[in-house]
């Protein structure tokens, strides 16, 4: 990503005397939203302050503007906003408050010249400056949100589409997020058709080129395919590359509900009651590991293949070596399996209590365990998601 710093640009050092560039100096290049201001005259600096001519800034900031002689006042309105700025005073008036300026406007040669980051900035402009190609840039925030919520939309779109290729060219293709979706992507279009939909889009952040989104997606399968759709609350984070295209660098999943879960708990399918106690007797297993503190016999419910073994384990030595825990399985129903796939899920309710060691918070975990057949053709856990967590008093 170019290098880009903040708008306190120092053009000379020889400003003695506050004055528009000369016809030979070459013209300082100003941005707005990506489109080149036509400057009849260079802004001039004072002790690294930019300032620029009021009604070329205004105006370009879609502010109408009126200068009043006796009192040496800008006015600048728009349908929303009204600012009043007086030459060579500090105090400002934004609609009915009044602002504190560090430099006050300054009428040379004729012109009313104004801190340009302070003005920005103060009507909804990020204020920024390329160093690479030398020129301030100035971007409206509600211009450049608009362009991140097409990005998002688009990106869901692409999705509905089952376009793998069109869903990643939203993603930078240097992170982990992007791998991850470009070996996964082919295999959940293949078997499935989710219809997934922002329901609610807020900006958290937006700043140097970076916007952190929270949202709310609605992701509902409408094949015949086992899927637990869910209402999920996720942050992205994007970012504007060297080119000015905004690309989803990250994303963090806040919250989820399953949507579905309480009918297949409620009406859970019928299984073979043979197939239904292999699978849900590894349940009970680990957590009669757990109840036991035997590290051996806990692996053994954990699928070899599990992305989060080694970490599993160290933690279940660690919990072992600590504590002294009572666990208990209150709820242990097998919602969906596929023999020939050997895939599983399992909605479990168990609780966690202190019996000794240090402090612990007792808590009641609904989670979906998914389980898979290993190579001996053996179930074992592969992945837990946690529904919910609530301390028990």
């Amino acid at each position: 990503m170019k290098k880009i710093t903040a708008i306190f640009i120092v053009l000379s050092l020889s400003l003695m005397v506050c004055s528009p560039a000369s016809a030979e100096e070459e013209m300082l290049n100003i941005f707005v939203n990506e489109e080149k201001l036509d400057l009849a005259l260079s802004p001039i600096v004072e002790n690294g302050t930019s300032f620029i001519q009021a009604r070329t800034l205004l105006e370009a900031l879609d502010y109408e503007l009126t200068w009043e002689a006796t009192e040496q006042k800008v006015t600048a309105t728009n349908e929303e906003n009204t600012l009043h700025m007086w030459v060579e005073r500090q105090t400002a008036q934004w609609n009915n408050e009044q602002m504190e300026l560090l430099w006050s406007p300054k009428l040379v040669d004729g012109y009313v010249y104004i801190p340009l980051r302070w003005v920005a900035e103060l009507v909804g402009y990020e204020v920024l400056w390329d160093d690479e190609t030398q020129s301030i840039k100035m971007n409206e925030m509600a211009w450049m949100e608009a362009q991140v919520k097409e990005v998002l939309e688009q990106t869901f779109a692409d999705f509905a589409k089952e376009d793998a290729e069109a869903v990643l060219r939203h993603f930078a293709d240097y992170t982990p997020l992007y791998f991850s979706l470009s070996a996964s992507l082919e295999e959940k279009f293949k078997h499935y058709d989710i219809n997934s939909t922002i329901e609610y889009m807020d900006f958290i952040q937006m700043k140097d080129g970076e916007a952190v989104v929270h949202t709310t997606i609605n992701n509902v399968n409408t094949n015949d395919a086992f899927y637990l759709d869910n209402k999920s609350e996720i942050v992205y984070f994007i970012v504007q590359n060297d080119k000015g295209t905004w690309e989803i660098v990250n994303e963090e999943l806040k919250d989820v509900t399953f949507t579905n879960l309480e009918a297949l708990v409620t009406n859970p399918p019928k299984y073979r009651s043979s197939l239904k106690r292999k699978v849900t007797d590894v349940i009970e297993n680990n957590v009669k590991a757990s109840e036991d503190e035997d590290i051996e016999a806990f692996m053994d419910t954990i699928h070899e293949q599990a992305p989060t073994y080694d970490m599993l384990e160290q933690q279940a030595k660690f919990m072992f070596a600590t504590y002294d825990l009572k666990y208990s399985l209150e709820e242990n129903v097998l919602v969906y399996v596929d023999e020939d796939e050997g895939e599983a899920y399992v909605y479990t309710v168990s609780t966690t209590s202190k019996l000794d060691g240090p402090p612990f918070t007792d808590a009641r975990t609904k989670a979906i365990l998914v389980l898979q057949k290993n190579e001996e053709n053996e179930w074992k856990i592969v992945s837990t998601t946690p529904i919910t967590t609530e301390a028990i008093k």
